[in-house]
């Protein structure tokens, strides 16, 4: 079974948000767990570039469904889209509950405008 536990961070910019990724580079967390979304782009970003697959073109065409698909509960999808409609960026980390508490912890202190996990 797949783990369904995220971490997601709201940032106002994207450099914001690029610092958090580099910080959860540094703190040696995968990268291939962790993806960044916003209206300004229209793929995941991930710090090793832009990764232009068929679910990168869900998260602009459908981004509740995703984030439905991904474990998000449906009583905080509203509250990203409208973030992301806002033309802010969520920066999300997939991974065990224990590692998704890690990432909250590194997320904390870059500041962002809220940060949340979500256990699925």
């Amino acid at each position: 079974m797949v783990d369904k536990n995220s971490c997601i961070a709201l940032y106002s910019t994207h450099d914001q948000a690029k610092k958090a990724v580099g910080m959860l580079q540094k703190a040696a967390f995968d990268l291939k767990e962790i993806s960044m979304i916003g209206k300004g782009f229209h793929c995941e970003e991930h710090s090793f570039g832009f990764n232009n697959t068929d679910d990168s073109a869900k998260y602009r065409d459908s981004q509740g469904a995703v984030l439905y698909r991904i474990g998000i509960p449906e009583y905080s999808i509203t509250r990203y889209e409208i973030a992301l409609e806002s033309n802010q960026y969520l920066v999300i980390v997939h991974g065990t509950q224990k590692e998704v508490e890690r990432a909250h912890e590194v997320l904390v202190p870059n500041d962002p405008a809220d940060v949340s996990i979500h256990l699925g």
